[in-house]
């Protein structure tokens, strides 16, 4: 609502109107600018309606007025002269506000228009009749009125004589945005009938197969790439469904593929789009085709369930031959890189671990001590005299003895524990979960296997310096300081001994 306040002859008087936003209400304003009338020239079209309709009523004033954001405008009156009024004062606007015609015998005597300037004013008004006249999508934009110095009243038969006045006028106001629809329409309809001919020649030049369906799942149209995707002629496919078995459809996996699931059945019957579906199609021929299926259901704005799907077909052979490849060739290096990990673990001579490897493996046995306060022992091992052997056999005997050696000891060695060679003729066993004394009986059957045993030329002996660690509570560097050190006692002792040291 708003409260004006208007000025007359000195005397200020206090007007009160009620009207809401739809005055403003931007469909409305939109709607007027689109008659393109406001504050154009007289013209004879409506002049004549505003002539006849005073001259049918006896009435002083007839006008076709337009009400504006803060105004309201004559485009035909039979006043002598008329210029723009004030939305406020306007009583045709109340008749906008309430999209229904309004009629007052006196103004005067009604309490909302009885101060209103219209009516104490120089004009006198006493009488007034307005009928709304519409836009094209029935929004009030004006009204045709009559209004009298002197009360009156109108009979139902006057009242409707005043609406198909109104009817005229209001076909006036309207004739040139109708004309305009109609163009519009006819220029859209052209349109669409170049678009509908560029769309059939688009799909029919598509690489990839376009489907339509109908909503019972039946095909009623193709392309061409559709023909040479499937391996079927436009006529062998029309009337077929995706049900139809004679499709032969299957997963990747090779397993079959339901006609229920088929993508065009899926979205009609969900009324959802589902894109990026891989199938194997078998063609008549027995070759296979493999597709990637995107379907779009179409649907109508007042409808729930589609009337149609569109499907469309992307030939993915060739891809998934190349994809084939790829994995072939992906297995094959990860074949590879395994054996090349083995083989960066290895020692290429004798077979055994390396000295990375025994490292990292050291690392992850005493942090597992570590978090599970278990014992771990290490062995150190030496094989006595190994220098003068090679001296005197030649290096080939020396590596054959090697090579024995560590077969040996893998062979003796439980599948928890770790053989590595350490470095020239040294060897370390890791023993997981294994206390000092466990590890010195291990290291004995070593020695005594590796004694017992007939090696060429002559015989060898080891040396074995053992060592534990208990709870975790040394470093790996710690443990082959010890064994290392046990080994050395060993050595002094004579060698072809076992020396046991535990950490404290």
């Amino acid at each position: 609502s708003g409260r004006f306040v208007f000025a007359y002859h000195g005397l200020y008087i206090i007007y009160v109107i009620f009207y809401q936003v739809t005055h403003n209400d931007p469909l409305r304003l939109a709607a007027l600018l689109e008659l393109r009338l406001f504050d154009t020239p007289r013209e004879e079209r409506f002049d004549r309606i505003t002539r006849l309709v005073g001259a049918h009523f006896g009435v002083p004033i007839a006008s076709i007025n337009l009400i504006d954001t803060h105004r309201q405008w004559s485009k035909s009156t039979t006043l002598p002269e008329a210029g723009d009024l004030p939305l406020a004062v306007s009583i045709c606007a109340h008749a906008v506000l309430a999209n229904q015609s309004v009629v007052i015998g006196d103004l005067s005597a009604d309490a909302q228009f009885s101060v209103n300037p219209l009516v104490t004013g120089p004009m006198h008004l006493r009488f007034y009749a307005g009928v709304p006249l519409r836009s094209l999508n029935g929004i009030a934009l004006g009204t045709l009125c009559i209004a009298d110095t002197q009360s009156r009243s109108l009979s139902p038969a006057e009242v409707a004589n005043l609406h198909d006045f109104a009817a005229w006028a209001e076909r006036e106001l309207t004739m040139d945005q109708l004309a305009h629809v109609v163009q519009q329409r006819k220029a859209f309809e052209s349109e669409l009938r170049e678009r509908e001919v560029q769309n059939a020649a688009v799909i029919a030049s598509l690489a990839e197969g376009v489907v339509f369906h109908q909503s019972d799942g039946t095909i009623a149209m193709c392309n061409a790439s559709a023909e040479r995707i499937l391996g079927l002629s436009a006529a062998q496919m029309m009337g077929l469904t995706s049900i139809d078995p004679r499709w032969r459809s299957v997963h990747e996996d090779g397993t079959p593929f339901p006609g229920e699931e088929h993508p065009s059945m899926v979205a009609l019957r969900t009324g959802q789009p589902v894109e990026h579906v891989m199938m194997g199609v078998h063609k008549p021929d027995g070759s296979l085709t493999w597709i990637l299926i995107n379907a779009h259901p179409l649907v109508h704005a007042s409808a729930e369930r589609p009337y149609a799907v569109v499907t469309s077909y992307f030939d993915m052979t060739h891809q998934k031959a190349i994809e084939q490849q790829l994995t072939a060739y992906q297995q094959q290096l990860e074949t590879h890189n395994a054996a090349l990990t083995i083989l960066a673990a290895t020692d290429a001579m004798t077979g055994v671990a390396n000295k990375r490897a025994l490292l990292a493996r050291l690392e992850v046995e005493v942090r597992l001590a570590q978090q599970t306060q278990s014992t771990l022992s290490l062995l150190l091992i030496d094989i006595d005299y190994f220098k003068a052997y090679n001296d005197c056999f030649g290096h080939p005997a020396g590596d054959s003895i090697l090579t024995q050696f560590a077969r040996l000891l893998s062979q003796t060695a439980r599948t928890s524990d770790l053989v590595a060679r350490y470095g020239g003729e040294e060897f370390v066993v890791i023993l997981p979960s294994t206390t000092n004394e466990g590890a010195y009986n291990l290291a004995e059957r070593f020695r005594n296997a590796v004694e017992q045993t007939p090696f060429p030329y002559r015989v060898v002996t080891t040396s074995i310096g053992v060592t534990t660690s208990t709870g975790g509570a040394h470093s790996a560097e710690e443990l082959i300081a010890a064994a290392d050190a046990a080994l050395y006692a060993a050595k002094d002792q004579g060698r072809n001994v076992v020396v046991a040291a535990a950490l404290d």
